[in-house]
């Protein structure tokens, strides 16, 4: 027990006393556009306010996106009630702002250009109150606009708020960063760096100011934010207009634009009719005219239009050719010469081979020719990421998946490596290859060159998995050192008619990704999500979240170690003691007395909550889902999944699924999983960052205790929590119940598999585990429940099998024979073709067996 005490005191002191680097990012108000009791209110010295002598001057970043409203930046009181604003107005076209003595007189008037007014563009802006000269200077962009005869006294102790006021409601579309606050012997310095909550802190990590609904900008630079959702029953493809800052959505009526810069969304039918029959929607832009070229590399008929411009000013079309290639080209790359005004593809996948051709279109022959280019070569690929480079006419390809031969029969590897491949020279520099060691990737559709074209951005993501996540890295040009520098987005890439697009916007500086999920050639969702740049890795988030306390906090802190090492003793055996009553006390015990007909195996009253209680809640207070998506409601039935950054949610689970036998996981193994790259040395503090912050998050959770003993990290529940998948693992595997209970757990089984998307090489083993259980525990029952011609109950076990399984013939074998007795033959042939497709897509060959052969 001391050395529990010990360590626990070292712990508190190695969380509070560490000093860290953090992120200035800002802070997003909440403007007119909201009602009253949610705008967002800025008090900068809560408690108290300090005295300044002389001057008072502050400092900060301003962004103003408002062409609506008028509105109040800041406002400045002092102990007389003299009350002093700098306000915003947009009116006509002009926009302005102003400082006012408050009820009196406007004494500033400071013109913003149009092209200023953009959201995530910071202006830089300073506030001078000469007090011993009654005299204001302010800078905006280093220019520089005075006023005098304000009767200020030579000292103020000012009440300083930001947004909504104790005097006034009104609050433009702002956002503020790097705020500072002095005279000439002090500084008060607030990166607005905080995450969530309502307390500011200042440089040092005291806490000074207190915020009423705000955005913390941090999140938008990590975790990707949704921004449209479109379904389609047509064939539809995507692209970016970076003339309008709009992501252009076109089908064969239609186009759909969503402006990245306003948020809206808006659509129009064509001037003239769509030549082209559209199947993979791919398309180039063509900046310099203003349009958009789609083409189909391989359609269904030879005789169709292949490939069409649209005018994107008055909506029509024309036709451009009829040249095709023999062969599709699933995930080819395509780029276009400006200069010379020429359409290029390289790689892609068809025909069961790989490709690295390139094929120029020839407007004049209408034909595709196959280009050579010099220098290095590229082995045939798929899955690439193209974009151009800082050289005229040059491109740079990345990555992909594919081999030497390019023949499919003999496998496939991942490729990392980049290459320039200049259009005019028509020659082939490889840049370099590098060996990730973690679990295989593939880019998305677009690389985004950054600025100083030191980095490209890309999308990547571990293709072979239907249910897979996304996440964006950041690669060097010279030698291919890369890091994450984003949140992650799940998706469904269940065929391979998926496609994902990754777009920059420079004029709002956001990243823009798009999903297109499809569930059948013609049908398929149209996801959109943005991300503000620059982009941040996750520890750069975590310091984000975590505080950096100054001196006089650190000695609090230790003193409150040395406390808490006097008093952990009785923590330690209380929870002891605790923790062991909760063991003993069995939920109420479900009857186990059945007939001899009844056959079904119930659980017995799990580790969490009873399974027959609440079986299916939905968005239930102190949940907690692992089947398909990860998701957690706290004790008032919100939901704050978001709280979990990937770091985060990987500890809560690593913990989590190793308590189930009440051992718990040892704090080695914790870093040795989660941070395989640092020495154990090395990872203390991270850990103890990491895990501070998941215990901050579940202080919102009812039933539910972390505890630390014996160098041990195990949780414990009580009744309130419920669990998911250990409700449906206690239910596969203890006790016996009535038969007709069985319906009430399949809709928490067909949720799915355990974390699809969580790819850490530790979890396989409780996936596996899981998914061996269902599949050896429920076949009987089907069986069992087909022969009862209880089709109903053999169709949903069924399903829920080849959630797990997704080609166990028994289950496809019974679920059509389920399916045509209870919706008809035809019924059962579309499920049966869409599975042959399914197949098909993910194993590269055909299903070995017809409908008649399985279903006679």
């Amino acid at each position: 027990m001391l050395r529990f005490c010990i360590w626990t005191s070292i712990f508190f002191i190695l969380i509070f006393a560490g000093v860290q680097k953090a992120l200035a990012q800002g802070l997003e108000f909440s403007s007119n556009d909201s009602l009253i009791n949610k705008r967002t209110s800025y008090n900068v010295f809560e408690l108290e306010s300090p005295k300044f002598k002389d001057q008072l001057t502050l400092k900060f970043d301003l962004s103003l996106w408002d062409v609506e409203h008028f509105g109040y930046i800041l406002n400045i009181t002092d102990k007389q009630q003299n009350s002093y604003s700098l306000t915003y107005m947009h009116s006509g076209n002009q926009a302005n702002l102003y400082f006012n003595i408050d009820g009196k007189t406007s004494k500033l008037k400071i013109p913003l250009r149009k092209e200023l007014l953009v959201k995530s563009k910071f202006l830089k802006l300073q506030l001078r109150m000469d007090l011993k000269h009654d005299l204001v200077i302010i800078d905006v962009n280093d220019k520089q606009y005075n006023a005098l005869g304000f009767g200020f006294n030579p000292e103020i102790a000012p009440k300083i708020m930001f947004g909504k006021n104790d005097h006034y409601t009104d609050v433009p579309k702002m956002a503020i960063r790097n705020l500072s606050i002095s005279d000439k012997s002090k500084v008060y310095a607030f990166p607005l760096n905080e995450w969530r909550g309502n307390q500011v802190y200042s440089k040092e990590g005291d806490p000074i100011g207190s915020v009423k609904n705000p955005h913390w900008l941090i999140n938008e630079s990590y975790t990707w934010a949704p921004v449209f959702d479109i379904k389609f029953n047509k064939p539809a493809g995507v692209n970016f207009n970076p003339i309008r800052n709009e992501v252009i959505t076109y089908t064969a009526d239609s186009l759909i634009r969503y402006n990245v810069i306003s948020n809206t969304s808006s659509s129009a039918h064509y001037s003239t009719s769509m030549p082209l029959k559209l199947f993979l929607g791919k398309s180039l832009m063509n900046t310099r005219e203003n349009s958009l070229y789609a083409y189909e590399l391989n359609p269904q008929n030879s005789t169709h239009v292949t490939i069409a411009g649209l005018n994107l000013q008055d909506l029509s079309w024309k036709v451009v050719g009829h040249a095709s290639l023999k062969q599709p080209r699933h995930h080819h790359n395509s780029f276009y010469n400006q200069k010379e005004d020429e359409l290029y593809v390289f790689g892609g996948y068809g025909g069961y081979a790989y490709h690295n051709e390139f094929f120029k279109y020839d407007k004049k022959t209408d034909r595709w020719d196959q280009t050579s280019f010099l220098g290095d070569d590229i082995t045939p690929r798929f899955f690439s990421a193209d974009g151009p480079s800082t050289v005229p006419n040059e491109v740079y390809i990345f990555s992909g998946y594919g081999n030497q031969s390019g023949n499919q029969v003999v496998g496939a590897v991942h490729y990392y490596d980049l290459y320039r491949v200049n259009l005019t020279t028509h020659r082939i520099t490889k840049c370099w290859e590098i060996k990730p060691t973690e679990k295989g990737f593939v880019p998305a559709n677009n690389l985004i060159l950054s600025a100083d074209g030191k980095y490209f951005y890309v999308l990547c993501y571990p293709h072979e998995d239907a249910k897979t996540i996304l996440k964006l890295y950041r690669f060097s040009v010279v030698n291919g050192k890369y890091e994450v520098v984003s949140g992650k987005i799940p998706v469904a890439s269940e065929r391979i008619e998926s496609d994902i697009n990754l777009f920059f916007d420079k004029s709002s500086k956001q990243f823009i990704c798009t999903v297109q999920e499809f569930t059948s050639p013609e049908h398929s969702t149209l996801k959109g999500f943005t991300l503000a740049y620059p982009p941040i890795n996750e520890q750069m988030y975590h310091q984000g979240l975590n505080k950096v306390y100054s001196k006089r906090s650190s000695y609090l802190m230790i003193g409150l170690s040395l406390a808490i090492f006097a008093i952990t003793g009785l923590v330690y055996f209380f929870r002891r003691k605790r923790s062991a009553l909760i063991a003993q006390k069995q939920l109420p015990q479900v009857s186990t007395s059945i007939a001899p007909e009844q056959s079904f195996r119930l659980v017995k009253p799990g580790p969490v909550r009873s399974a027959l209680k609440d079986l299916n809640p939905i968005e239930k207070a102190n949940s907690i889902y692992l089947l398909e998506e990860f998701s957690v409601y706290d004790s008032k039935a919100r939901n704050i999944t978001h709280l979990f950054s990937p770091k985060i949610q990987q500890l809560f689970v690593f913990i989590l699924l190793n308590s189930k036998d009440g051992k718990g996981v040892s704090s080695k193994r914790i870093s040795a999983h989660l941070w395989p790259e640092k020495e154990l040395s090395k990872t203390k503090n991270i850990k103890g960052v990491t895990i501070n912050h998941l215990r901050s998050i579940l202080r919102d959770i009812d039933g539910i205790e972390l505890e630390f003993t014996n160098d041990h990290y195990l949780f414990t529940f009580d009744e309130r929590v419920f669990c998911d998948y250990f409700t449906i693992e206690s239910f596969l595997k203890y006790g016996e119940a009535p038969e007709k209970v069985i319906a009430d757990y399949i809709p928490i089984m067909l949720h799915g598999s355990l974390l699809p998307a969580m790819q850490d090489p530790w979890i396989d083993k409780f996936k596996n585990a899981f998914e061996q259980t269902i599949i050896e525990k429920l076949l009987p029952e089907m069986n069992a429940a087909f022969e009862c011609e209880d089709y109903k109950l053999s169709q949903d076990l069924a399903r829920v099998i080849l959630k797990v399984d997704p080609f166990n013939d028994q289950a496809i074998k019974l679920l059509l024979y389920a399916m045509r007795r209870l919706k008809g033959r035809e019924a059962a042939v579309r499920y049966f073709q869409q599975f042959r497709e399914e197949y098909f897509v993910s194993l590269g060959i055909n299903y070995p067996l017809s409908f008649e052969q399985l279903c006679p």
